[in-house]
């Protein structure tokens, strides 16, 4: 996926297209996600599929020092999910929500 491109698509469907239900919908979604801080879905937070699956019941969010520090492994900045003791962590995209909503790119989390 051509991340730059993406993000074009959704500064252009923004531009021309200032209003779909869909995107309003992802963006209400992404309102209430525990990684989207001011905006942006932070590429330096985990979320545990556990709480993926189990929507808001369990709150695992972690940074990559903290999954570095219960590993005792170097987490590479290219990993997108790693697993550690049985559970699976997913990292945050890093892309701007406003713009991510209105593109073709899928949430790294699989909430959309």
């Amino acid at each position: 996926m051509n991340t730059f491109k993406e993000l074009m698509r959704g500064i252009f469907n923004t531009i021309f297209f200032p209003y779909n239900d869909l995107w309003r919908k992802r963006k209400d979604i992404c309102s209430i996600c525990p990684i989207n801080i001011n905006g942006r879905c932070q590429k330096n937070l985990w979320l545990s599929a556990d709480y993926i699956d189990n929507y808001l019941e369990h709150n695992k969010i972690y940074n990559t020092e903290m999954l570095q520090r219960i590993s005792g492994k170097l987490i590479s900045p290219k990993n997108k999910v790693i697993t550690l003791s049985d559970e699976v962590y997913i990292r945050g995209c890093g892309c701007f929500i406003f713009f991510k909503v209105k593109s073709n790119s899928k949430c790294p989390l699989k909430f959309w």
